[in-house]
């Protein structure tokens, strides 16, 4: 990632002296102070979960209760993909999972277009799939949705399309008239 930003001449020159002195160019001083940052932050949390005496049965009890809660929650994701579906056509739903795994971003840059069959789906969902504003809350949301279209698609190939037909020769009928 490359950016600008503005550091006080006196915090740079007490930061570049202590993470490196002159030997080090000013990318490398912040990617080192970045990098000590972060091992402070996972150096403290280890800390403080060291020792702790955790009740195996209650955490389970918990787990448990949370765990209905998220597979819930997949599945209103997952009943969403299957609605999504229903107003995809083919060459849209491939797309969506062969080109854009299966990420909303694509679909709804066309949201507020007139006409797009999917428009009411994603009003319907807004909170819950809108590219601008992610929520990580909808996470397992939108991982329902795509495994709904994923399945979709894995089916359309185990029926058997694009495999020859028994019938092979069977001169199909002109779609023009």
């Amino acid at each position: 990632m490359k950016f600008s930003v503005y550091v006080p001449d006196d915090l740079w020159e007490a930061a570049s002296h202590r993470l490196g002195g002159k030997d080090k160019n000013p990318s490398q001083v912040v990617q080192e102070a970045l990098r000590r940052r972060l091992s402070e932050e996972e150096a403290r949390a280890s800390l403080l979960a060291e020792g702790i005496a955790v009740d195996p049965e209650r955490f389970e009890v918990i787990r448990s209760k949370l765990l209905r809660g998220a597979r819930l929650e997949f599945e209103r994701g997952y009943t969403a993909g299957l609605e999504l579906a229903e107003v995809l056509d083919f060459d849209r739903l491939a797309d969506m999972v062969c080109y854009y795994e299966c990420d909303l971003a694509d679909l709804a840059g066309n949201w507020g277009v007139e006409g797009v069959p999917w428009a009411q789906w994603f009003d319907k969902h807004h909170a819950e799939v809108d590219p601008d504003f992610p929520d990580e809350r909808f996470a397992l949301f939108r991982q329902g949705v795509a495994r709904a279209l994923q399945d979709l698609w894995a089916a359309l190939g185990d029926s058997g399309w694009g495999v020859p037909s028994e019938r092979a020769n069977v001169t199909l009928p002109n779609a023009q008239g």
